[in-house]
């Protein structure tokens, strides 16, 4: 759920993603407030809240340079800054900002009057009126100009203050973290052990949890590497994070799982009972993509206590491009993950051949009629693997970089966004074990389902990266 005035909310809330939230966030809205006073409009405005969340989530910010030339430079970048998508890129702090508004000098431009704009969900009428004398040449910046500049310190200072005060350290201010859906219960003591950089596993030597046995190797990307779990999130894996937190939703909580009367919402299936017979070794499925974040931070939080994993290290959802680079596609057009969809065709995790060769994953083959899904269940007209649902986790080859299942088996959570007409949904990569189809088993394919779907296709894989906003 997001929550906020959508004029002014950030990309981070717009996505829903409370672990992002932060003082930052406030400060995109002091940006969205700032063009507002300066320009007279909203710098983000639509007919539409789903076409203003886009335009928040996608669209460039619009410069003050631009809007209305003849503002001091200083300010065009501070308020530039403040706007920017990526929360580690705004200022870490409002005396940051206004650090940055100080800076501004005596320009010399005239400046035009300012025309509100009375586009649909357009900000309220301009705070300010054009100076009388805004027509004839001036030698600096107008006396109102300077008085919304003092505003803008003015209000940067409030939030300052309402921050708490200095801003030692020039940090990312504290806020308060967001509650589990449930709390967690005491886990047990972890003896603790010292441990090389896990980032300088190798495919021949991974990174490696003990008591779970989850094994992490290198993916290449263009600022470094992260490393990737082996094979996708096993239910034995699962299991130990209900055991120790207490989040078993397989009591009385509803997911989606394919019967002979079709794909529906059921009460009787979970991450334990599916719908067929799975061992720990199977990928576990049921789990909603706010539930596969909660089993990273707990496994964050259990290596880290352990001295596993230094507190620069974090264990989370892989992003789009990664997926994309674990899984051998690199320069995919497009800025977002919806703008990739679908965009490189013909090309597979096994390859380019179509249909898939023996062995190149668990897909729909005629093995997947077995009378308990619809009577027109598509599937790969003669061919077959040993699994009419899913398959224990590293029953195919791996890849180059030497993971398994990134082509079927179960599709994967990944932490980007991707926008529809009815809110904020989050992308899946790979495909499943239901699917026949070349277009769904492409890799440069997204598909996408609302944060809290659990279904009997989906599952996930974690990564181990660099603990900063991403």
């Amino acid at each position: 759920v997001a929550l906020g005035s959508p004029l002014y909310m950030a990309p981070e809330q717009w996505e829903g993603d409370k672990g992002r939230v932060s003082g930052r966030t406030d400060l995109y809205a002091l940006g969205c407030i700032a063009f507002q006073l300066l320009v007279g409009r909203a710098p983000f405005a639509a007919a539409s809240a789903p076409a203003l969340m886009i335009q928040h989530l996608e669209a460039p910010a619009p410069r003050l340079a631009d809007a209305r030339p003849g503002l001091p430079a200083a300010w065009d970048a501070a308020v530039a800054r403040l706007l920017a998508k990526d929360p580690a890129e705004r200022f870490a702090t409002a005396g940051d900002f206004l650090r940055g508004l100080q800076a501004a000098g005596p320009g010399s431009a005239a400046l035009p009057a300012v025309v509100p704009d009375d586009r649909p969900l357009a900000s309220p009428p301009t705070l300010l009126p054009p100076p009388a004398e805004s027509a004839r040449p001036a030698r600096g910046v107008p006396l109102w100009a300077w008085a919304v500049g003092g505003a803008l310190c003015g209000a940067a200072i409030l939030t300052l203050i309402l921050r708490g005060g200095n801003d030692p350290g020039r940090g990312t201010p504290t806020v308060p973290t967001p509650s589990p859906l449930v709390a967690p219960t005491a886990s047990p003591a972890i003896p603790r052990a010292a441990s090389a950089d896990p980032l300088a596993a190798t495919r021949e030597q991974p990174h490696e949890i003990p008591g779970l046995g989850m094994r992490f190797v290198p993916v290449p990307i263009a600022s470094g590497q992260v490393l990737f779990s082996v094979t996708e999130t096993r239910v034995r894996d699962y299991a130990a994070f209900v055991a120790e937190t207490g989040h078993d939703t397989s009591r009385g909580e509803q997911m989606y799982a394919t019967r002979a009367d079709g794909w529906k919402r059921r009460d009787n299936a979970s991450w334990r009972e599916p719908g067929w017979e799975q061992t720990e070794e199977h990928p576990v499925v049921g789990v909603s993509w706010e539930e596969a974040n909660q089993f990273c931070e707990w496994l964050t939080a259990r290596e880290r206590r352990a001295g596993r994993i230094p507190e620069r290290l974090r264990y989370r959802l892989p992003t789009d491009l990664e997926w994309s680079a674990a899984a051998g596609l690199a320069n995919e057009p497009g800025a977002t993950a919806r703008d990739r969809d679908d965009k490189v065709r013909g090309v597979y995790p096994w390859g380019t051949e179509w249909p898939p060769p023996p062995g190149a994953g668990n897909f729909a083959g005629e093995e997947a009629r077995v009378g308990r899904e619809p009577e027109d269940f598509p599937v790969l007209a003669g061919r077959r693997d040993a699994f009419p649902r899913t398959a224990p986790v590293g029953s195919f080859a791996p890849n180059a970089l030497g993971l398994h299942d990134l082509a079927g088996n179960v599709w994967e959570w990944c932490a980007d966004p991707y926008p529809t007409l009815v809110g904020i949904s989050r992308v899946i990569r790979g495909g499943s074990w239901a699917n026949a189809d070349a277009a769904r088993l492409q890799t440069s394919c997204r598909g996408y389902d609302t944060p809290g779907h659990r279904g009997d296709r989906i599952g996930f894989r974690p990564v181990l990266a660099e603990d900063s906003p991403r």
